[in-house]
């Protein structure tokens, strides 16, 4: 009876701390990271080690900044959100409405639905006029 407890007490052990065994993978990244950055292997130019990543933070929190940054960009994110969403439910009632504006718009949509969410973000980004893409273009 003792090797049936083993087991349950085992699982149980692991189920304490789920969130912990998540963090690992990220951890030893970030630490890879910055390892390679402070030997040189790597610039920290385009992706800057993240040690630098909180220092920034930390002096955008110090001088008042971070929460001017933060508020435009949930503006953004809600303005785009909002913008979608009745679009969204435009099209959607008037599909529903119409069997023939769903006879036409429809096989758009389908088209539509096949490109990747991450291609999306790319070309959102690209026509949003902020400043980091005006300096790459």
């Amino acid at each position: 009876m003792a090797s049936l407890d083993l087991p349950l007490a085992r699982s149980r052990r692991l189920d304490l701390a789920p969130w912990l065994l998540a963090l690992v993978l990220p951890v030893v990244l970030g630490a890879g990271w910055e390892a390679a950055v402070a030997a040189g292997l790597a610039s920290g130019r385009l992706l800057p080690p993240p040690s630098r990543i909180a220092a920034t933070l930390w002096d955008l929190a110090k001088s008042g900044e971070l929460s001017t940054h933060v508020l435009a960009t949930l503006g953004r994110v809600a303005a785009g959100f909002a913008l979608g969403a009745a679009g969204g439910i435009a099209i959607g009632a008037a599909a529903g409405y119409s069997r023939l504006f769903r006879l036409v718009v429809d096989p758009s949509l389908q088209g539509l639905r096949a490109i990747p969410s991450l291609a999306w973000v790319r070309c959102s980004s690209s026509g949003s006029g902020s400043s980091r893409n005006r300096r790459s273009r």
